[in-house]
């Protein structure tokens, strides 16, 4: 099952990382860009997850934009989180 994970929290992290930790291969993490570190409190930098375990991580500002639609539809995922 190809998964692709959206988040920029604290939050999505610990959820990310018990599902990686499971066993599920998740393809591609969609975070805040940098500069949503200011807006968010509980802002968190997925960098080092996603280098730990190799997967490809989209640094964003908006997930509606239409550029990130056409990223992830072209990925083809059979879930998104």
């Amino acid at each position: 099952m190809k998964i692709i994970f959206i988040s920029g929290v604290i939050f999505g992290s610990k959820l990310l990382s018990k599902i990686l930790d499971s066993g599920y291969d998740v393809s591609a993490i969609f975070s805040y860009n940098d500069k949503k570190q200011s807006v968010y409190s509980d802002y968190y930098n997925f960098d080092n997850l996603a280098k730990k375990y190799d997967i490809k991580n989209f640094k964003i500002d908006k997930i509606n934009d239409h550029k990130n639609i056409d990223k992830i539809q072209s990925l083809k995922p059979d879930l998104i989180l």
